[in-house]
C-alpha cells in the first residue's frame, strides 16, 4: 500500500498500515531517501566486518517512545549527514511491515520509507557540511537519471529498498 503526506497527516486522515490496537505489537522504524536535488545518499552501515563494507542501505533506524515517525526521519537524516533536512512533499514513499522469527520469537517490523530534502537555507558547499554519521562506515551518493543502483554494486540491496530508490529517480527496476 502506498501513502501519501507525513504519518501525522496520516493519522489526521485516518489512514493507516495497521490499526492502532496493534501498534504496540510492532518495532517502528524508519529508513530515509536523502535527496540533495541531483543525488541521492547511500550508506553502508557499521558493522566491524568485511561484509558490511560492501553492503548498501539507505540511513535507517528506530523511532524513539517519545517521538512520531515524521521526526524520527528528521533525526535520522540530520544524524547520518550533519545537514539541515526537511520532509519532501510527499513525505512517506512507502510503508511496508516486515515479520521475521529469531529464536523462535516472532517479531513485527513496520517500516516507513521518507523522502528527505537537503535545505537550501544554510551557506556553504553541501561537500563542507556534509559529515557521515557514526553509524555507518561508507557512503556513495547515486546521481538522478543514472542506472548505478541497477548495477552488481548493490546486488545485495533490499529488494524493497531497490524498487523505492528506482521509483524515485524514475527508473524501472
Amino acid at each position: 500500500m502506498e501513502y501519501q503526506g507525513t504519518v501525522t497527516e496520516q493519522a489526521h486522515a485516518g489512514v493507516a498500515p495497521i490499526s492502532l490496537d496493534d501498534y504496540r505489537a510492532y518495532r517502528v522504524s524508519v529508513e530515509v531517501v536523502i535527496d540533495t536535488g541531483y543525488e541521492l545518499l547511500m550508506v553502508s552501515p557499521f558493522g566491524g566486518n568485511a561484509f558490511t563494507a560492501n553492503f548498501w542501505s539507505l540511513p535507517s533506524g528506530d523511532v524513539e517512545l517519545d517521538e512520531l515517525p515524521d521526526d524520527a526521519a528528521l533525526r535520522i537524516a540530520r544524524e547520518a549527514t550533519n545537514l539541515l533536512v526537511e520532509l519532501s512533499h510527499p513525505a512517506v514513499l512507502k510503508t511496508r511491515v516486515i515479520k521475521t522469527e529469531r529464536n523462535g520469537r516472532v517479531q513485527r517490523r513496520l517500516v516507513y520509507t521518507y523522502a528527505i530534502g537537503v535545505s537550501r537555507d544554510w551557506k556553504g558547499g553541501l561537500l563542507e557540511r556534509f559529515c557521515l554519521g557514526r553509524d555507518y562506515v561508507g557512503h556513495t551518493w547515486l546521481k538522478h537519471g543514472e542506472r548505478e543502483i541497477l548495477g552488481r554494486k548493490f546486488d545485495a540491496l533490499d529488494s524493497d529498498v531497490r524498487k523505492v530508490v528506482c521509483l524515485y529517480q524514475g527508473l524501472v527496476g
